[in-house]
């Protein structure tokens, strides 16, 4: 087991681009009473790198094209001398388009993710619930042991992917 390390400067780099983990998403989150929630997402294994990033910035191009309107927006009324909303109403459509190509470049990685999410609550505990929420916590877990070990240089891409192949296949619905 590897030791707990501060992430490299090349590693945070390729979270703003590629997202926390290469393998997909996950998300927990604990609501009022107690009642947790996690989420998981797992990307085809294999993907490509350009495609993982690609999916990545189609997840956030929504907030991010915002941004970009409100940062672009000036400095094209500066440039062009024009008003903003004129300058605006040329940067938006062209975010949007980049947003469309880029929603139709991603679509066979993204209709191929598996997904599955599971609750308990505190207040109503149920024996399935907890299976089901253990299970997929577990599951997150080692996958992010995984990319952190991979990132530490304590693995090779071969147990990695293999890992990232068993945790798709335990998510994925049977044929």
């Amino acid at each position: 087991m590897s030791r707990a390390r501060v992430p490299r400067p090349r590693v945070r780099a390729r979270w703003l681009v590629e997202g926390r983990y290469r393998w997909g998403y996950t998300s927990t989150s604990v609501g009022r009473y107690g009642t947790q929630t996690i989420v998981v997402q797992v990307l085809p294994p294999g993907t490509p790198r350009v495609l993982r990033r690609c999916t990545h910035l189609t997840r956030s191009w929504a907030p991010l094209s915002g941004a970009g309107t409100a940062a672009g927006a000036p400095i094209g009324a500066a440039i062009a001398d024009v008003s903003l909303f004129a300058a605006g109403a040329i940067v938006l459509p062209l975010l949007v388009l980049v947003g469309m190509v880029m929603a139709r470049v991603t679509h066979p990685v993204r209709s191929r993710t598996v997904s599955a999410s599971a609750f308990r609550s505190s207040i109503r505990a149920s024996v399935v619930d907890d299976l089901h929420f253990a299970r997929l916590q577990h599951l997150a877990e080692g996958l992010h042991d995984a990319e952190t070990r991979i990132d530490a240089g304590d693995i090779r891409w071969p147990e990695y992917a293999d890992r990232w192949e068993r945790a798709f296949a335990a998510l994925a619905p049977p044929r």
